[in-house]
């Protein structure tokens, strides 16, 4: 929750126009977070250019710094970005149409909407980019996206799959336009990447993807758990095309999965996804792992809850 005001500021009489300056709850807006290594500036040079001044996203970047330099990256992007670039300090409330960047010599998190800056941790490899991806997606959930940028080493592979898990998007910049593609090559070789494309073709993507997910599922057309009927029909093409029937599995946990990937295909038509699924193998198999990932981590804290009930009674 955001900290009070000043105690000046609390002795004013409330108003209709303080209320309109309240602060947006976490978890009501998108939040992007962006890593980058070697090459990442002119990876998010051509990103934050085409970001608008209104995009209602707010946007974290953790790249990998040198130790006690100070670091120009917020100058730098500030001459080409239409908003406010700041280096991020603890305890900061995340705002939407801000970018915040790593300080060096820091290690960043987010916690219920703030930023947490903890002293760089004294282990080799020191791999910020996972830490933040990992805290990104238990913060936000379905309103976080993880982009992985140019970069060598594997640095945010592990952080894309608790995005994944945990409904949110992940993003990786295409070899071909990375300066370095380390980082691009080992986020795509985890199997969670939702899009791949270069930086100056993110923004528009995202916009998009985020427009269609304010729609709640059971205000789409046609798509509601109530009338299972296109479920069906989805669980025919994939018994058909992949050879395994999802239709006993847990419903709610089914509806968000395809829901997500209509998401990722700008699609909020079942008619028109079912069409999709019918022509395109990719879609069939990406569909499959979507709703592996779902499965997987269901029956997974299901046997965690058993086998605590299990050492309690004994």
């Amino acid at each position: 929750m955001p900290k009070k005001e000043t105690t000046k500021r609390s002795r004013v009489k409330p108003s209709v126009k303080a209320d309109q300056n309240k602060e947006t709850p976490p978890n009501q807006f998108p939040v992007i977070g962006i890593g980058a290594s070697a090459g990442g500036l002119e990876a998010l040079q051509p990103f934050f250019s085409t970001v608008s001044e209104k995009s209602g996203m707010a946007y974290i970047v953790v790249v990998h710094m040198m130790a006690k330099q100070p670091s120009l990256m917020p100058e730098l992007l500030q001459k080409i970005a239409s908003i406010p670039v700041l280096q991020a300090t603890d305890g900061q409330i995340v705002k939407p149409d801000h970018v915040y960047i790593i300080p060096p010599n820091k290690e960043l998190n987010i916690f219920k909407g703030q930023i947490v800056l903890l002293p760089m941790a004294n282990k080799q490899p020191f791999l910020p980019i996972n830490s933040f991806f990992s805290s990104l997606a238990i913060d936000q959930k379905e309103n976080a996206a993880g982009i992985v940028l140019s970069g060598t080493g594997t640095d945010g592979s592990l952080g894309i799959k608790d995005i994944k898990t945990h409904n949110g998007l992940v993003m990786v910049q295409s070899e071909t336009s990375s300066k370095y593609n380390g980082m691009p090559r080992s986020a795509v070789k985890t199997g969670v990447t939702d899009v791949i494309l270069p930086p100056e073709k993110m923004y528009e993507w995202l916009v998009q993807y985020f427009l269609v997910n304010k729609i709640k599922p059971d205000e789409k057309k046609g798509l509601s758990k109530e009338d299972p009927n296109w479920l069906n029909k989805i669980f025919n093409i994939l018994r058909a095309k992949i050879g395994h029937d999802f239709s006993n599995y847990k419903t709610n946990t089914l509806l968000r999965r395809v829901t997500r990937r209509m998401e990722l295909n700008l699609v909020d038509n079942p008619g028109a996804y079912l069409k999709l699924l019918q022509e395109s193998p990719k879609e069939a198999d990406d569909l499959f792992g979507e709703l592996l990932i779902g499965v997987t981590s269901f029956f997974f804290l299901e046997t965690l809850n058993h086998l605590i009930c299990l050492k309690k009674r004994f």
